[in-house]
């Protein structure tokens, strides 16, 4: 194995042209030849995402090889001629990619710097047949991808609506340029009353008793952080591509009209003979509408993917009303927000006794905070190598009356969402550092074990959090070493540039920083080498299955193999069979935590599990 993969490194760094592996569509290795026609250096090329939001430190020509290559693997191409003033070649570089025999989901990238081999590999290809990309700047702007001869490819496509066969518009004007100059406001939303007058309409109409309609509130998610992060005339440029999509869709029985800012309300008449056939087809136009608005979108600072969360309401019973409708079209938006954003959510009853039974339990958490109904308990974090506890996380648990309240997936959001978890945070860090101290008084905790301590995305932006943590850690004499902020990757929507800021303030304190449950967020590997990270926590959706799941495996692999390069420590959560622990051990993860070991435990039986 050594001497194959002596010989592969010598193959790579001696080929003529240059050469670039991705693994699931992360780069993972460049020879000497690429770095110099990319004029980068390796650590700015190494865990580069085809699928990530481009890097501001990146090079220009790195941004654009990532769009040339998935220009390649969109259009199915045989090979690019591509043209940047952002290379070391003056002419053309053929770029081209392939598959790795015996690796699945491994690209490999070549680039053919013409004219010194771009002869022999014309030739080979067909120049003819080859697309053309020219990303030079020279007497224009530089645009994402450059068009070509043949068939214009334009980053920003506009669709072009034929309204001869939409259904009554809405208002004689586009919605987007020129609001409808008369709306009436409902469940706090402003409807065109054209719109509203159609609903009304066919509520009160008189027709088959089990015709269905429908309203769906198409909501964009995060909206206002892409207005702030780059500007309000991309915004708009989204909103409008998002109009123009939904319009694109629309039959003879369907109106849509904006409302409020990032939102559309669409108005189906029949959609089917019977509510129940009707959900599926609301649901269906639903998750359409919702992949078309997720396409990717190209501006000048990058591409850009926007989400939609959608509520939808059922128009079949003819007592109820206009408003009460849209009411249950936003109750159920906002629960397909509630869900993780980006999906579809029917209005049921469900919907709002869950929001009944949400305030009430808001109102218990209150009240349990002023009681201190909160405790804290600890799941050991394991050397995959030695065996051995090298650590812990500390999870918080609501106890009433000596028994677990609720589990903290249903107590958690409420806190974060109530701004309860804050003060919360703060007793959970405070908590922390007195257990480590008693811990250390024992000795049974060394100075080179860790405890993780989770920090949610409102906790994180207090402005207090730096002085409490320094004071807590002051009060207990806690090393800040020995403690490690655990953090969501859902805290990277917002504001990235200041949470990095923050996180290396709270870092040259010397407290470590690790992204939790990385994998299921909205954060790209690439995120990895901006971030002042010490480590990383693998998902336990990706840990569950790993021994049987190849395709599960072959991400953790990739996820593995950037860690490294990081020099970042990978911990698995969720590990409940023996079979998962083999196959991290063989992957070279660090530590692993989960049910094979010990459940999260009280502070006594944790203390035991550590002289065990």
């Amino acid at each position: 194995m050594r001497e194959k993969n002596h010989l592969y490194k010598k193959v790579l760094d001696t080929a003529p042209f240059g050469t670039l592996f991705f693994a699931y569509g992360v780069c993972i290795d460049v020879n000497a030849k690429a770095l110099r026609l990319l004029r980068c250096q390796r650590s700015q090329i190494i865990g580069t995402s085809l699928g990530g939001e481009p890097d501001k430190v990146h090079q220009a020509s790195i941004t654009q090889l990532v769009q040339v290559i998935n220009k390649l693997e969109t259009d199915q191409l045989p090979g690019i001629l591509w043209r940047s003033e952002n290379t070391v070649e003056d002419d053309e570089i053929v770029v081209s990619l392939g598959a790795v025999e015996e690796a699945d989901n491994v690209l490999c990238i070549m680039l053919y710097p013409l004219p010194a081999l771009a002869r022999m590999v014309v030739e080979e290809f067909s120049a003819e047949d080859l697309e053309r990309i020219d990303t030079s700047t020279e007497g224009k702007e530089i645009p994402n991808l450059v068009e070509s001869p043949k068939t214009p490819y334009r980053p920003e496509p506009i669709i072009n609506i034929d309204q001869s066969n939409s259904p009554e518009p809405i208002d004689a004007t586009d919605p987007i340029k020129s609001p409808p100059p008369t709306t009436e406001t409902l469940a706090g939303l402003p409807i065109g009353k054209p719109l509203l007058k159609s609903i009304n309409d066919y509520i009160d109409l008189d027709r088959d008793e089990n015709a269905c309609g429908a309203l769906l509130l198409i909501d964009l998610d995060h909206f206002n952080s892409i207005n702030e992060s780059l500007g309000k005339h991309i915004g708009a440029q989204i909103l409008e591509r998002a109009h123009e999509s939904i319009q694109a869709m629309l039959t003879d029985n369907m109106q849509v009209t904006q409302v409020a800012g990032d939102a559309f309300l669409l108005f189906i008449k029949d959609m089917a003979p019977s509510p129940a056939e009707a959900r599926e087809r609301a649901l269906s136009v639903a998750n359409e509408i919702r992949c078309i608005i997720a396409r990717p979108f190209f501006t000048e600072n990058g591409e850009v993917i926007v989400t939609a969360s959608v509520g939808i309401t059922l128009l079949y019973d003819p007592l109820i009303s206009a408003e009460k409708a849209i009411q249950q079209a936003e109750s159920a938006m906002f629960e397909a927000k509630r869900r993780g954003r980006d999906t579809v959510t029917l209005f049921d009853t469900q919907i709002t006794r869950q929001a009944q039974q949400r305030i009430t339990l808001q109102s218990s958490l209150r009240k349990a905070v002023v009681n201190q109904e909160f405790d804290l308990y600890l799941q050991p974090q394991v050397s995959t190598h030695t065996g051995a506890v090298v650590g812990g996380e500390v999870l918080l648990r609501w106890i009433h009356s000596g028994h677990a309240m609720h589990t903290p997936a249903d107590f958690i959001p409420i806190l974060e969402a109530s701004g309860m978890i804050v003060d919360v945070g703060l007793w959970v860090i405070r908590t922390s550092c007195e257990y480590l101290r008693n811990m250390l008084d024992s000795g049974i905790w060394t100075p080179d074990m860790q405890l993780g301590v989770n920090i949610s995305p409102k906790q994180f932006h207090d402005p207090g959090l730096i002085s409490s943590l320094e004071h807590s850690l002051k009060s207990y004499d806690i090393n800040p070493e020995m403690i490690t902020l655990e953090v969501t990757e859902n805290l990277l929507i917002d504001d990235f540039e200041s949470v990095v800021d923050k996180m290396k303030k709270i870092r040259n304190m010397g407290t470590k920083f690790s992204i939790d449950d990385f994998g299921s967020g909205y954060s790209s590997m690439i995120y990895l080498k901006r971030l002042p990270l010490d480590g990383l926590k693998i998902d336990r959706e990706f840990i569950s299955n790993l021994n049987t799941d190849k395709d599960t495996l072959g991400l953790v692999e990739a996820i593995m193999m950037v860690s490294r390069h990081y020099g970042l420590e990978v911990i698995a959560e969720g590990v409940e069979k023996r079979e998962v622990l083999e196959v991290l051990r063989s992957l070279g993860c660090d530590k692993y935590q989960g049910a094979h070991f010990s459940m999260p435990v009280c502070l006594d039986k944790f203390q035991q599990l550590l002289v065990a």
